[in-house]
C-alpha cells in the first residue's frame, strides 16, 4: 500500500490504508461538496449530461420529501452521489450507446448499482422511498437529490 501511494514513511503495523479506505474517504467528501453546492443553491454534480437533469412535477416532488421527513435519507443520498460518480459522471453526452440509459427506471437501476457495488445502506434506503420512486427514471435524479436535499437541509 506504501508503495502505490508513494508514502515515503511507514504506516506501522496498527493503522492499515487499503485503497477502499480511499475510494470510501472521495465519495464522502464528494457527497459532502455536493450537498454544500446544493444547499448554497449552485448547481450539483458539475458537468454531469443536462439529459439527467429532468424537473420532477410537484406531487412527485412532495411524495419524496414527505417519505424524506419520515425516514433518515442519508444512506439514499450516499446512494445517488455513488450512482452519479461511478455510473454517470463517464458518460459522454453524445455518445449514442447511453442515450436510452436517461429513460431506464430509477428505483431499479439504483437498486442494481447498490447491489454491484454492495451498498447494503442504500437497499434499505430504496426500500423506504420505494412508493416514491416509482415511476422516475434516470434522467430524474438530480431533481431527486434536490428534492431530498430540500427537506434535510431545514
Amino acid at each position: 500500500m506504501r508503495d502505490v501511494l508513494h508514502l515515503k514513511w511507514n504506516l506501522g503495523t496498527r493503522v492499515q490504508v487499503q485503497l477502499s479506505h480511499i475510494q470510501h474517504t472521495w465519495l464522502h467528501l464528494t457527497y459532502l461538496r455536493t450537498w454544500e453546492q446544493t444547499v448554497r443553491g449552485l448547481e450539483p454534480f458539475d458537468g454531469l449530461p443536462d439529459r439527467f437533469r429532468d424537473p420532477i412535477d410537484e406531487a412527485k416532488q412532495e411524495i419524496i420529501q414527505a417519505c424524506a421527513k419520515t425516514v433518515p435519507a442519508g444512506p439514499l443520498l450516499k446512494l445517488v452521489t455513488d450512482f452519479v460518480v461511478f455510473r454517470l459522471s463517464g458518460i459522454d453526452d453524445s455518445a449514442e450507446q447511453d442515450t436510452d440509459f436517461a429513460t431506464y427506471p430509477l428505483k431499479d437501476s439504483l437498486t442494481a448499482h447498490s447491489s454491484d457495488r454492495e451498498l447494503y445502506d442504500g437497499v434499505s434506503a430504496l426500500e423506504s422511498f420505494e412508493d416514491a420512486l416509482n415511476e422516475l427514471q434516470v434522467k430524474h435524479i438530480i431533481a431527486v437529490w434536490k428534492a431530498i436535499i430540500a427537506v434535510e437541509k431545514r
